[in-house]
């Protein structure tokens, strides 16, 4: 059974703090190849070219400007991009054979996208289906349930439609392809948000 968040439909105004940006957004950094310590701005308040910034498609970002990025997404409460932003994260340290890195950041992803903050609670299939691939192709033995609670954490969202523990349990059905199942759990939140 899905837990959820018991306060999933109030309106909460969420201000992170930096220490909170700069840990979710330079987390990976650290260990990537194609940046440093020194490539990550000094503050939460850099400004990007926002020519850059609309237009990531057209533009070959580096992970330390991806991470900025992801930082003022979190800053200003803008999930929609932030999880654009790791999933190019996780695109990046996969082409370094960084399995894991590439696990936990699509993990991530599929917490944000089942959160509800933009839009209906919904997952995306290709994020799971390279996060699949990801942990096959790992070098690493892990165990996919403490890597999941060792990285989603519940103060990631400002509020949540379904626990981490909920979000664990969607994840691992997904994982197994159980489409079916994950849809009618989201079905279930969607006609108890509408009539409340």
């Amino acid at each position: 059974m899905i837990e959820m968040h018991g306060n999933a439909f109030a309106d909460i105004s969420f201000e992170p703090s930096p220490t909170l940006c700069k840990e979710y957004a330079a987390k990976f950094c650290k260990g990537s190849a194609t940046a440093s310590k020194t490539d990550l701005p000094p503050n939460t308040h850099t400004k990007l070219n926002p020519v850059k910034q609309q237009n990531s498609a057209s533009y070959e970002h580096s992970f330390s400007e991806l991470s900025a990025m992801a930082r003022l997404h979190i800053r200003d409460g803008n999930f929609g991009l932030y999880s654009k932003d790791l999933l190019d994260m996780a695109s990046i340290v996969k082409k370094e054979d960084k399995r894991i890195d590439e696990l936990k950041l699509r993990m991530m992803k599929f917490h944000i996208d089942l959160s509800g903050l933009e839009v209906l609670p919904f997952i995306d299939w290709e994020n799971v289906d390279l996060a699949g691939q990801a942990y096959r192709s790992s070098k690493e033995r892990v165990s996919i349930d403490e890597l999941f609670f060792d990285t989603i954490k519940a103060s990631m969202t400002p509020r949540h439609d379904f626990t981490v523990r909920g979000s664990h349990r969607m994840f691992l059905l997904a994982l197994d392809g159980n489409r079916k199942k994950t849809a009618e759990i989201i079905d279930i939140l969607a006609k108890y948000r509408t009539n409340h």
